[in-house]
C-alpha cells in the first residue's frame, strides 16, 4: 500500500491508462493503513490532476463522477449480487450465494446460507431470500452513520467473518468506506475547482 502512488505512476508511464483502485477486503487494516492508504490516493490525485491539465489519457476511477458513488444511490439498499445475480458452485456442487461466501470454507461456505446442490437445485429458499432482499431494516448498526446512502452496508461474507452476521459490517470495512468516499469528495472539489470534472 505504500507504494500505490509510486506504482500507478510507473503504469501509467508504460502506457496504462486506465486504474480501478480498490484494497482488497476481508483483511483488518489498522488506522495507520487507511490513513496510509489516504495518502497514497491523495498523493495520486495530485498526479491526475498535473496530467489532466496535460491533457494526458489517464482515467482513474475513483477520482471520476460516476453513478454508483453519487450522494444517495445506495439509499435503503443492501448487499450486493450475492445470491441475486450470481452464485458460485463448488467442486462437490454446493451452491452459495458468491465465491467468497464459498470460499469461508473448505467445501460448504456458510453452511446455513448454502442454496442447494446442483443435484437437488435450490433448496434453501429462505437463504436466498436473506440476499435477494435489501433487507436495509436489518442494518441497524448503519442506520445512524453519515454513509447510509453511499454504501451497501460491505460485503456479506466480510461481514459474516468479521462479526457472525452478514447485515452487521466488519468495521475495518466501515473505515475504508469513509476513506474512499473523503477521497473521492476531495477529488471532485479539486477537479471542479480546476475545470476537469
Amino acid at each position: 500500500m505504500r507504494k500505490l502512488c509510486e506504482n500507478i505512476i510507473h503504469l501509467h508511464e508504460l502506457g496504462i491508462n486506465q486504474f480501478i483502485i480498490g484494497p482488497a477486503t476481508g483483511l483488518n487494516y489498522e488506522h495507520e493503513d487507511i490513513a496510509e492508504y489516504k495518502r497514497q490516493l491523495l498523493a495520486l490525485l495530485d498526479y491526475y490532476i498535473e496530467r489532466k491539465k496535460a491533457k494526458a489519457h489517464l482515467r482513474i476511477g475513483i477520482f471520476e463522477k460516476d453513478d454508483d458513488s453519487a450522494p444517495g444511490s445506495k439509499r435503503g439498499i443492501w448487499g450486493c449480487g450475492a445470491g441475486r445475480g450470481r452464485v458460485s458452485v463448488s467442486a462437490s456442487g454446493e451452491i452459495q450465494p458468491c465465491a467468497k461466501v464459498q470460499g469461508l470454507s473448505e467445501l460448504a461456505g456458510i453452511p446455513e446460507f448454502s442454496l442447494g446442490n446442483v443435484l437437488t437445485g435450490f433448496t434453501n429458499l429462505d437463504a436466498r431470500r436473506e440476499f435477494i432482499a435489501f433487507r436495509y431494516n436489518l442494518r441497524k448498526a448503519c442506520h445512524n452513520c453519515g454513509l447510509k446512502d453511499a454504501c451497501a452496508g460491505g460485503c456479506p461474507a466480510v461481514n459474516y467473518q468479521a462479526t457472525g452476521s452478514i447485515f452487521l459490517p466488519d468495521p475495518s470495512e466501515c473505515r475504508l468506506t469513509w476513506a474512499f468516499h473523503e477521497v473521492k469528495r476531495e477529488a471532485l472539489t479539486r477537479l471542479e475547482a480546476e475545470g476537469l470534472a
